[in-house]
């Protein structure tokens, strides 16, 4: 989502006044969301939703629609307890891949959407929107120990980063000296596997390779979650067309909104699929 307008005029965006429509409010239940997306789609048994509780249905429908398109390829990977050469080549492309995009394509993508050297003032804007603080409980439940500030935070994720890399590491080092044991066509099974893997997830472009040209207003309305559920379930109902029209300003100007699909069916007949409902315009609920 562009932070401002193509002219730098004020429009109708998202605000983060509350917590549930702070950053971390926002992404933390998503989080969950996709992960038990991709664990549906590995066939492992669902629990109940704990973070992930408050968001509409339509949510996880798109969760679970990322899994099957995607993250098809990448949970195909899951070598369930068995050595394949090929497919563990296919593993090695996607960590690659993965490097390349951190290590070259990220800071360009942050430059383009301001993120990369703000200013102060910007920097304030961002940090009042993060809700940082919403991530102390579930990073304390998690690490079995209390984190109540940043510091304590940054120190706690350093040392779990720390300790993924080195997993990771041991994770592909076993698997390469097991190779270069085996004989030469399982080496030439896992070499041809690296460049099946490097664009099973991010193409050559830097985009999803499984994308069906929804992508981009699906991660839009997910991120917009939290107002959409309110016109959900406002007095005065929204209609479809009046969320397409926000959408459409929150991505560009009031003056000059976005246009994000080429007619508006095409934007029905997404929310069709994955049950975004909105009701009919018409005058407020009664009550009493």
């Amino acid at each position: 989502m562009n932070g401002q307008g193509n002219s730098g005029e004020k429009q109708e965006d998202i605000r983060f006044t509350e917590p549930q429509k702070t950053i971390a409010g926002r992404v933390i239940p998503l989080v969950e969301a996709f992960q038990r997306g991709v664990d549906k789609a590995r066939g492992k048994a669902l629990g109940e939703p704990k973070l992930s509780s408050c968001l509409p249905s339509w949510c996880h429908s798109i969760a679970e629609r990322f899994a099957k398109t995607i993250f098809k390829s990448t949970i195909a990977l899951d070598p369930k307890g068995q050595f394949d050469a090929r497919n563990f080549g296919r593993i090695v492309g996607v960590l690659l891949r993965g490097l390349v995009f951190i290590y070259k394509e990220a800071e360009p993508l942050l430059r383009k959407e301001g993120l990369w050297e703000m200013d102060k003032e910007r920097e304030e804007k961002i940090e009042k929107a993060m809700g940082t603080e919403l991530v102390f409980p579930i990073v304390s439940e998690k690490v079995g120990r209390p984190v109540t500030n940043e510091d304590e935070l940054t120190s706690v994720l350093e040392g779990e980063a720390g300790k993924r890399v080195g997993n990771l590491l041991e994770m592909v080092e076993k698997p390469l000296l097991h190779i270069l044991g085996q004989s030469v066509r399982q080496q030439h099974q896992f070499l041809r596997g690296i460049p099946e893997g490097f664009i099973s997830l991010l193409n050559s472009g830097g985009t999803f390779t499984g994308d069906r040209g929804r992508t981009n207003m699906y991660i839009l309305l997910l991120m917009c979650w939290p107002e959409i559920a309110e016109m959900q379930k406002a007095d005065r109902p929204k209609s479809r067309k009046h969320l397409l029209e926000w959408l459409e300003k929150i991505e560009g100007t009031a003056k000059e909104p976005v246009q994000l699909v080429v007619d508006e069916k095409t934007f029905y007949d997404l929310c069709d699929d994955i049950g975004l409902v909105m009701k009919q315009p018409g005058p407020p609920l009664k009550r009493g």
